[in-house]
């Protein structure tokens, strides 16, 4: 049951922008879930699995964009290269930072609080594209508005939710929303620079398991719950950037980090 609960709340939270981590982090510690390294490993794959089912015509695209010589697409992906950098070396040299940091729940608190607010902000890059038709296209075509500069920026971004409670699609979306890209471009984007960090992450701790002490049917629940959960999320947070209505989670992060400090220095 504690896992189907982690696989749930790992699929929503990875995509809509509350941060996966720092949730994991708290509903851990209350369930005091054992063989927290693999859990994490096969939840993370489950929600890769709905990246993947939700934008397997972009991937496809840009897969094959250097045998079809399509411009537009390799560009692309030389942004998701780019925007990889950041987080991939911040990662390699904080990683042991970052794991005390998920041992510690007060942490996680601000962290949401900051979330909060870089979220918050977003209002007014947002106020101009209320009522924005959908993209059928998806990202296809928007790649030549995004620039090598505003990747990195977006990758930065990605580099400071490493830390458990500071959102990654959130973090993403709205530094996109920063650089003045479009909100749904700026989302799809993000989408796309969530696969090599969730494939790099995962593939990274698998290396540090020594025995995976989890039934299969533990495994099937959590990657299908988050797989399933995830795609649903994908589908949500991307009407809700059409709507502009990204900056209302910040009250929710808000509240969510004024209650994890409380109780933390309650006990």
């Amino acid at each position: 049951m504690k896992i189907f609960i982690l696989s749930i709340v790992q699929g929503i939270t990875e995509f809509l922008p509350v941060s996966s981590s720092g949730h994991l982090s708290i509903l851990e510690n209350i369930f005091s879930v054992k063989n927290q390294l693999t859990v994490c490993v096969f939840l993370h794959f489950g929600t890769l699995l709905a990246l993947i089912c939700f934008l397997y015509k972009e991937i496809f695209y840009i897969l094959a964009s250097p045998f079809r010589r399509d411009k537009d697409n390799l560009k692309l992906l030389g942004l998701l290269f780019i925007g990889s950098i950041p987080a991939g070396v911040s990662g390699f040299l904080f990683k042991n930072s970052i794991e005390q940091i998920f041992k510690t729940p007060v942490y996680t608190g601000f962290a949401f609080l900051v979330t909060g607010l870089i979220l918050f902000f977003t209002r007014f890059k947002q106020k101009n594209e209320r009522g924005i038709e959908p993209n059928r296209e998806g990202l296809i075509n928007q790649a030549p508005t995004i620039s090598f500069l505003s990747a990195f920026f977006i990758g930065i971004g990605q580099a400071i939710a490493l830390i458990p409670g500071i959102s990654r699609s959130g973090t993403t979306i709205a530094f996109g929303m920063y650089a003045n890209i479009d909100g749904e471009t700026a989302t799809r984007f993000s989408f796309l620079l969530a696969i090599p960090a969730i494939l790099g992450a995962s593939l990274y701790e698998l290396r540090n398991i020594q025995k995976i002490e989890l039934r299969v049917s533990g495994i099937i629940i959590g990657i299908l719950g988050a797989a399933i959960s995830g795609y649903f999320a994908l589908r949500v947070i991307l009407k809700i950037v059409r709507k502009g209505k990204f900056a209302y989670f910040s009250y929710y992060l808000f509240l969510l980090g004024i209650i994890t400090i409380f109780f933390y220095f309650k006990t």
